[in-house]
């Protein structure tokens, strides 16, 4: 979206950007972006550094960058260095512009042999399934290639709950700008700034991981969240259930309910609006819109027309066929492909591997119940032991959630006990919403 389309007659007036704090009209951010780019313009910069959490600022200066031609890393100076060190490579010397928030590649400082970047190019971070720091290069083409302008959302309320500097983050943003809408979010990205931005602001769209829609249906009474005029409700990022998705139609009987498969290194693989968890098992010989899917050992294997084929450094993304391996496992029943948990996250109970999150849905249908987390505790004998953390929620007895969760998981297999529950007052979960598990929540 360049500065010309910000200032469009349909946009004049409009909000493009809200906070609980302020508004942010097209014709102020088209200013903004017009300083930004002034301020690029004989300064000898080769590209940026992005740092922050605020789509107000990340626009303002990469859109800028998009107007004079620039490449763009959307995460942290600190990161960036500590990818350098890793890889023994360099993408620039870099120096700070701007406190914390901004950081210049530049030209003159870029040593013999720096990896040089394109005038085009969107470098996002992520940790891979490693952990370790890893770049993944797009251009904004591929970024926005799942992105169109459709009239049926056209000039709606978006609610961001990712960071805007991941891949879902990046889509929520462009869905909204592309389409003339205004883009609700929080200066400190949590969950009770979101909850109460959705129920103060009331966005049209919401596209959130189903970790953050099912603490919603269990923090917000009923007839609150049927006052929310909601038209699109998405779910991606991790495991969907069935009772969730049968929660949100429910209580949003007119939105259009879709489940997003996704990730920063293979694109937007696959949506599906049919309200059941999983995905439909013909995927797996006619594809979905270009995108292909196989399973092997278990794990979700995607080939998608926008996935980068390595990591900026060179570390290889897909396999000689051009696949990318999800670290994602699955397994079909009854006509569906339906998620397991990540590969990283299983844990080892007595030699039994155990998926925490089939756990953790289990023990969110126990009354009184608002989130749980279930890991392994080191254990000299066994490895390791289960252990489980949950948030009662608000005028429930802790005593008897707790003995009400142990009565469920007795009727499971001995490995699924937990031998020990703890009542917390939260359960930490990543800026994406999802619950941390191994470091590696943010993809």
């Amino acid at each position: 979206m360049l500065v010309s389309d910000l200032k469009s007659p349909e946009n004049q007036g409009r909000i493009a950007m809200e906070t609980l704090e302020r508004k942010v009209t097209y014709l102020e951010l088209a200013e903004r972006v017009q300083e930004s780019v002034s301020s690029l313009i004989g300064a000898g910069v080769r590209g940026l550094c992005i740092d922050s959490g605020d789509p107000f600022f990340v626009f303002s200066w990469a859109a800028a960058c998009v107007e004079r031609g620039l490449p763009v890393v959307l995460g942290s100076l600190e990161r960036l260095l500590d990818w350098e060190d890793h890889h023994k490579k360099r993408v620039s010397v870099t120096h700070s512009c701007d406190g914390k928030s901004l950081s210049v590649l530049s030209k003159e400082r870029a040593s013999e042999g720096s990896l040089e970047l394109g005038p085009k190019d969107v470098v996002i971070m992520t940790s891979g399934t490693t952990g370790k720091p890893k770049l993944a290069v797009r251009s904004w083409e591929s970024l926005g290639h799942a992105v169109h302008e459709r009239q049926t959302i056209r000039g709606r309320r978006w609610l961001l709950t990712y960071e805007v500097n991941r891949y879902a983050g990046l889509q929520v943003f462009l869905f909204a700008l592309r389409n003339a809408g205004t883009l609700i979010y929080s200066q400190v990205l949590n969950f009770e700034n979101l909850r109460r931005l959705l129920l103060d602001k009331r966005p049209h769209c919401v596209s959130a991981t189903p970790t953050f829609w099912n603490q919603i249906l269990r923090t917000v009474p009923r007839d609150e969240l049927m006052g929310v005029p909601m038209e699109v409700a998405t779910l991606g990022g991790e495991a969907c259930s069935q009772k969730v998705l049968d929660a949100l139609k429910e209580i949003f009987p007119k939105s259009k309910l879709t489940h997003i498969y996704a990730s920063t290194e293979a694109g937007v693989g696959i949506s599906v609006s049919d309200g059941l968890a999983g995905l439909p098992v013909e995927i797996l010989e006619k594809g979905h819109r270009g995108t292909e899917i196989k399973i092997v050992d278990g794990e979700l294997l995607l080939r998608t027309p926008t996935a980068i084929d390595s990591y900026l450094g060179g570390d290889s993304v897909v396999d000689d066929d051009g696949f990318v391996a999800s670290g994602d496992m699955v397994h079909v029943e009854s006509g569906r492909i339906i998620f397991t948990g990540r590969k990283s996250a299983r844990l080892n109970i007595g030699g039994f591997k155990v998926d925490p999150t089939e756990l953790e849905d289990v023990a969110n249908s126990v009354a009184g119940i608002v989130i749980s987390h279930f890991k392994g505790r080191p254990n000299p004998i066994l490895g390791q032991i289960l252990v489980c953390d949950i948030v009662v929620r608000e005028g429930h007895d802790p005593q008897k959630v707790v003995g009400a969760l142990r009565e469920v998981m007795a009727k499971r297999p001995r490995h699924h006990f937990p031998r020990d529950i703890r009542v917390v007052d939260e359960i930490a979960c990543s800026a994406s919403g999802k619950i941390k598990r191994n470091g590696n929540e943010d993809q």
